[in-house]
């Protein structure tokens, strides 16, 4: 209003001045000079009225990439233009500003929401689904547009987090529990607690997913528990036979030497078992240093047949050699390749019956050479292959004869620090083939 007043004033004194200068000077009557006054203020109006056209114009533009139902602020001289322009520009700029940071805000959030490991549940007061992230729809096995708006019970399908919920929103307090997931068949851990101070709220369900800690913890205890009874069987024949001689087998010249033989051939075991053991830790470790150069496969092959053939011999088991000229060298370490296929061979031969045969063999690939020991023993059956390479698991553990358990799992660790890969072929009654890869020599 202030502009407005001010500049038809202005124009109204000018006209004025101008009309009694004319009847002064007898440049019109007073009738014209009425006119004249009236055309004063009229420029005066066009000219407010251009401004204020242009105003509108900018104002226009500027609010061109608002939507006016959601964000401009509630300023009630904006709907007439009847403010100050600057001061309605000012207004809209900074509301504009506030916008465009909490969309901002908004948009690390949901990336963060996006890119979280733990599954995240947003609930209402009502008990249906607000928000819910990708982690925890994959647990679910649910798609977030397909759980959003539906009720807990129906998008998550699980009564356990229903009663986590509910007793959340009954206590106003954090709530705890672990659960399985029959869906993913995951374990989790699930934490509930209220958004917010006032009741009722919506409540957070943070869902953390626990199986591979469980999972570690397994492997944990069941290596404690290997071995444990792989150093309690020679410890107690070690105990026995010492007694033994100690009663007065020691004396005995028939009884003697076969009483310690058998004490050399426990220690001999344990020894080896602890070398594994070793071994194996270091692998785990990274700590594994290898001396690569070029290997011709057939002749690694030769070498582990003969290192193996009096074992063979003894067990009654015929050792056949698959390897035809020209095979392309790999690159390798040279002793740690034959300790990988000295303890196939040896594994091999602890299941293959008297009277069966193996075949250590290799062929050429595009990029690399695949070994293979294949046996005609009793075979695997399927729930087993898969872990087979870990410490200390045995199939039938009764049916086991000798070794430490370990051989397995130390070929795997070399094979992978080669760069290959190691595998199993097997079904019940038709024998097992073990084989790895090793990449070419370039």
């Amino acid at each position: 209003m202030g502009v407005w007043m001010s500049a038809l004033g202005l124009g109204l004194l000018l006209s004025l001045a101008v009309a009694g200068i004319g009847v002064r000077f007898n440049w019109w009557s007073w009738e014209g000079a009425s006119a004249v006054a009236l055309a004063g203020v009229a420029l005066s109006l066009g000219w407010l009225l251009r401004r204020e056209q242009k105003a509108h114009r900018r104002l226009q533009r500027y609010l061109e990439g608002l939507d006016p139902e959601k964000d401009l602020p509630a300023y009630p001289a904006l709907s007439g233009l009847a403010a100050d322009e600057a001061v309605v520009l000012r207004v809209l700029r900074r509301y504009h500003q506030a916008l465009r940071q909490k969309q901002a805000a908004y948009e690390r959030l949901e990336a963060i929401l996006r890119q979280m490991r733990d599954g995240l549940v947003v609930v209402t007061p009502e008990g249906t689904v607000a928000s819910i992230n990708p982690a925890a729809a994959r647990l679910f096995a649910v798609t977030s547009k397909g759980a959003l708006g539906r009720s807990l019970a129906q998008a998550l399908r699980h009564h356990r987090l229903v009663d986590l919920w509910a007793a959340c929103q009954r206590t106003g307090e954090e709530q705890r529990e672990t659960l399985e997931l029959p869906q993913s068949g995951r374990f989790v851990h699930c934490i509930a607690f209220p958004l917010g101070p006032r009741r009722p709220a919506q409540v957070v369900l943070l869902i953390q997913d626990l199986t591979r800690l469980r999972h570690l913890e397994t492997v944990r205890q069941d290596f404690i528990a290997n071995l444990s009874h792989e150093l309690r069987t020679p410890l107690a024949a070690i105990q026995a036979l010492t007694d033994t001689l100690q009663n007065g087998a020691l004396d005995d010249p028939a009884m003697a030497p076969r009483f310690l033989q058998r004490l050399s051939e426990e220690v001999a075991a344990m020894s080896r078992l602890v070398q594994d053991l070793l071994e194996l830790s270091r692998l785990e470790s990274g700590h594994l240093s290898l001396e690569l150069s070029p290997q011709s496969p057939r002749e690694i092959l030769q070498l582990a047949a003969e290192r193996m053939a009096l074992a063979a011999q003894e067990a009654g088991v015929a050792v056949r050699l698959h390897a035809p000229e020209g095979l392309p060298p790999m690159l390798a370490d040279r002793d740690r390749l034959l300790q990988v296929l000295t303890n196939l061979l040896d594994n091999a031969l602890h299941f293959t019956p008297k009277g069966g045969e193996i075949t250590l063999g290799a062929s050429a690939l595009e990029t690399g050479v695949r070994f293979w020991v294949q046996d005609t023993g009793p075979g695997i059956a399927p729930e087993h292959l898969p872990r087979l390479f870990e410490r200390f698991y045995k199939v039938d553990p009764a049916r086991q004869r000798g070794g430490t358990g370990l051989g397995l799992a130390i070929a795997k660790h070399i094979v992978e620090a080669h760069g290959g890969q190691i595998g199993v072929e097997s079904a019940v009654g038709q024998g097992s083939t073990f084989w790895f890869t090793l990449p070419l020599a370039r």
